[in-house]
């Protein structure tokens, strides 16, 4: 099985990935309830998927406010990508300057 690197998410040749997220907007940091939801709605889309063994769950959370530290310790654990709106706009930040150049 020959492994491979997409930006921070690592998968196998044969597996295919199956990304699921959630957004919050909200004026708090997210909590352990939110992505407790989360995994448990993705254990029931993973559920309904033909040939689950093919698949290769990815986990996100995008959060305005950031995230509680225990959500930043299970995701670690998990190795669910966490995503601030802060680095979002970042991140379009350098696009935009390096189309400027």
């Amino acid at each position: 099985m020959r492994a491979v690197v997409l930006g921070e998410i690592k998968r196998y040749a044969n597996e295919k990935p199956l990304y699921i997220g959630e957004a919050k907007w909200g004026e708090k940091a997210v909590e352990n309830s939110v992505y407790t939801a989360l995994k448990e709605r993705a254990q029931k889309v993973l559920a309904c998927m033909e040939n689950k063994k093919e698949w290769t769950m990815q986990l996100a959370l995008f959060a305005r406010r950031g995230f509680t530290p225990p959500v930043i310790s299970a995701a670690k654990d998990d190795q669910t990508r966490l995503i601030t709106f802060e680095k979002i706009a970042a991140d379009l930040e350098k696009i935009e300057r390096r189309a400027i150049r």
